[in-house]
C-alpha cells in the first residue's frame, strides 16, 4: 500500500490514451530465463492475456517482487560478473537500472516501511551477503555477511508485520530470518532441506511456503519454523514461488518440465497454466489490494515560523481513509545542518550498520481521513513550541482495516534568522520518482518556484504566491518525467536561485 495510483495505457496507432481508473485485476507477474530470449511476462492468474517484454541476452533473470510503495516490478539478473537489479512499471513501459557491477544477485524483496529494497549476493569468492538499498538505487550497503563455505542465499522474503527478513540457503539446506529492528544473529528456522530455492511468507495464515529443487517438493510450516508439511511432491525441479493468501493458492515454476503451475495451499487441483516459457524462474502474484491502492496523494509541504512548523498536504481521492498520523524526527542543530545532509543516505540506518546519531520517529499529532472520497481534499497541521534545530516530518496513512505506509520525508529548520534568499539542493539527487526541494525567504515576499526540462520548457510550478519569512519544503514528483537534467529556479522579485537535479529512472 502506497499513496500512488495505478493506470492503464493504451496504444492506439495516433498515440496514446490515458484512461483513469485503478488498476483492479489479480495479476502474475514471472521471469523466463531463456539464455538468448529472456523475457519478463505477465498474466491473469488462469494464464490468460499474456503479455511479455525481452530483456537483453544472456542476463540470467533470476528472482521478482512487487513494490506496492511505488507500484514498480523489481528484478535481479545474475550476469555472472556484473549482476544487476532492474525495475519497471507494471506496463513494462519504462525498466530502469537499479544496481550494475555486483556479484552473482540472487533474491529481492521491499520493505515498503522503510523504503529499502533487500538482495542476495551469493558469489563465494567475495563471500554472499545481504544487501539493501533505496528504492532510487542511493544508499547501497551490506546488512549481513554469510558463511563463505555453506552461504548460498537464493530467494528472500519480508514479513512486513514482524519485520523479519526470511531467506532459503540453497547449499547449506536451511531457512533463515534475522530481524530487521535489532541486531541478533540471524536465527535458523527449517533446516535438513534438500536444494530450498523459492520462498513466501502468507503472515494472515501465519506460514512459510517454500520450494526444493533437489527433492521436487514444496512445502509449508509456521513462520517459526516448526511442523514442517510437504504439500506437493514428483514435481519437475520446481524453482520460485509466490502465494495469494486471500485465494488460498500456491503458484510456482518448474525447470525440468519448464512450466508454471497453480495449486491450493493445500496441495489440491494442481494444473499447469497456458503460458509457454522455456527457463522459468522468479515469480510473483499481485492482489487486487496491492494493485488498487487507497490514498493518492498530490502534494506534501512543510513551512516553519517563529517556533512552530505547519504541514500542508493535498489528495486527489480517498478509499477506506482513516486519517494521517504526523510523525517528526529532531535531525539536529542548524549548524549540523550540511554534516547531516551529507548523511542523509543514512537517515534510517540499521541498527546493525549505523554510523549516524540520530533521533528516532515519534508520533505528534493524528488528522482524520475522509474515508472514501473521488474528491480532492487539502489537510494541514501545526506542530507548535519547537526549540531551535532542523526537523524532518512524514505521514504515516492508514486504513480503516489498519493498513499503513509512510510518505516522502519533509525538512524545516526551527528558530533562527533567515538572512539568505535560498534554494537548498535537492535530495535525493539522482532521484526516481520524486525528491524533496526545500529553500528559505528572510522576508515577506511573493514567491515561485518552477521546474524546468535542460532546454528551458517550464515542467512544473511548484509555489506560486506570497509566503511569510520562513524555511519550507516542497516536493517534485518525476513519475511523468523522462530521465534527464532538470532545473528547480526559485524567484522573487529581481532575485533568482537555480540547483541542478537530475531524474534517473
Amino acid at each position: 500500500m502506497n499513496f500512488q495510483k495505478k493506470y492503464f495505457f493504451f496504444s492506439t496507432l495516433f498515440g496514446f490514451i490515458l484512461f483513469v481508473f485503478p488498476l483492479k485485476a489479480q495479476t502474475l507477474y514471472w521471469l523466463d530465463a531463456s539464455f538468448s530470449s529472456p523475457v519478463i511476462g505477465k498474466s491473469a492468474v488462469d494464464g490468460s492475456n499474456i503479455q511479455t517484454t525481452p530483456l537483453i541476452g544472456s542476463s540470467l533473470p533470476e528472482a521478482l517482487t512487487y513494490s506496492t510503495s511505488d507500484s514498480k516490478i523489481l528484478w535481479t539478473e545474475l550476469k555472472f560478473s556484473d549482476g544487476s537489479i532492474y525495475d519497471t512499471d507494471t506496463s513494462f513501459a519504462a525498466a530502469s537500472q537499479l544496481l550494475s557491477n555486483t556479484s552473482v544477485v540472487r533474491g529481492v524483496a521491499v520493505d515498503i516501511d522503510s523504503n529499502w529494497i533487500y538482495y542476495a549476493t551469493s558469489n563465494l569468492q567475495t563471500k554472499p551477503k545481504i544487501n539493501r538499498m533505496h528504492l532510487n538505487g542511493t544508499g547501497n550497503e551490506t546488512v549481513l555477511v554469510l558463511d563463505s563455505i555453506t552461504g548460498n542465499p537464493r530467494a528472500l522474503a519480508l514479513d512486513a508485520a514482524t519485520r523479519h527478513l526470511y531467506w532459503t540457503e540453497f547449499t547449506e539446506g536451511t531457512i533463515k530470518r534475522i530481524d530487521l529492528d535489532d541486531s541478533a544473529a540471524p536465527q535458523i528456522i527449517v533446516s535438513g532441506l534438500n536444494g530450498p530455492v523459492g520462498l513466501a511468507v502468507d503472515h494472515s495464515g501465519g506460514n512459510i511456503y517454500w520450494t526444493e529443487a533437489n527433492a521436487n517438493t514444496i512445502s509449508r510450516s509456521p513462520l517459526n519454523g516448526f511442523v514442517k508439511v510437504v504439500i506437493l511432491s514428483s514435481l519437475a525441479t520446481p524453482n520460485y514461488l509466490t502465494v495469494d493468501t486471500a485465494g488460498g493458492f500456491v503458484y510456482w515454476t518448474e525447470i525440468s518440465t519448464p512450466r508454471i503451475r497453480k495449486a491450493t495451499v493445500a496441495g489440491n487441483s494442481v494444473e499447469t497454466l497456458p503460458i509457454t516459457v522455456s527457463h522459468p524462474t522468479g515469480i510473483r502474484f499481485v492482489s487486487e489490494n496491492e494493485a488498487a491502492l487507497p490514498v493518492e496523494l498530490t502534494a506534501f509541504t512543510v513551512s516553519a515560523m517563529d517556533n512552530a512548523a505547519t504541514l500542508t498536504w493535498k489528495t486527489a481521492t480517498e478509499t477506506n481513509n482513516y486519517g494521517f498520523e504526523v510523525e517528526r524526527k529532531y535531525i539536529g542543530h542548524p549548524e549540523q545542518a550540511n554534516e547531516m545532509s551529507a548523511s542523509k543516505d543514512a537517515s534510517t540506518p540499521s541498527p546493525k550498520n549505523s554510523s549516524v546519531a540520530q533521533h528516532e520517529w515519534s508520533s505528534v499529532g493524528f488528522v482524520e481521513g475522509s474515508g472514501t472520497t473521488n474528491a480532492p481534499k487539502e489537510y494541514s497541521y501545526t506542530d507548535k513550541n519547537l526549540s531551535t534545530g532542523k526537523y524532518s516530518y512524514r505521514l504515516k496513512q492508514i486504513d480503516r482495516d489498519g493498513k499503513f505506509s509512510y510518505t516522502q520525508e519533509v525538512e524545516v529548520t526551527i528558530g533562527t534568522m533567515l538572512k539568505e534568499f535560498a534554494l537548498m539542493q535537492n535530495y535525493p539527487n539522482p532521484f526516481n520518482p520524486s525528491t524533496t526541494i526545500s529553500y528559505q525567504i528572510p522576508v515577506k515576499s511573493n514567491v515561485s518556484l518552477k521546474v524546468y526540462d535542460a532546454i528551458g520548457r517550464e515542467v512544473a510550478a511548484l509555489v506560486n504566491g506570497v509566503k511569510e519569512a520562513g524555511s519550507y519544503s516542497t516536493t517534485f514528483k518525476g513519475a511523468k518525467h523522462s530521465s534527464g537534467i532538470y532545473f528547480a529556479r526559485l524567484q522573487s522579485g529581481d532575485k533568482a536561485v537555480f540547483k541542478k537535479m537530475i531524474l534517473l529512472k
